[in-house]
């Protein structure tokens, strides 16, 4: 196999997908072009959310709040951060319980 049919094949293995995917877009954008849409008069449930925006920004908050301790409990047991001091046991610290339970 030469040099020039090996690039070729790779090029065609990497349009392979993309043009599946375009393909595949494509006929979900022309089956849902042609349904109707009846909105329906009741939510399927109803929470304590007046939009459902305002649930996503609230979902958000909570990821992120759980990522901002997944990082800084990761950097307490890399010790890039430094907490509690050294003197204090982490036994009965906070710190010290959500670092084994996350």
């Amino acid at each position: 196999m030469s040099q020039g049919t090996a690039g070729k094949l790779s090029r065609a293995w990497l349009a392979a997908p993309a043009v599946g995917f375009a393909l595949v877009s494509l006929t979900v954008g022309l089956i849902a072009k042609r349904t109707t849409r009846s909105p329906y008069s009741a939510p399927f449930f109803q929470l304590f959310f007046s939009d459902t925006l305002h649930m996503k920004v609230w979902l958000v908050t909570i990821a992120l709040l759980l990522a901002l301790g997944q990082l800084l409990t990761a950097s307490r047991i890399y010790q890039l951060l430094r907490f509690p001091p050294p003197g204090v046991s982490t036994t009965w610290c906070i710190v010290g319980r959500a670092g084994r339970r996350s």
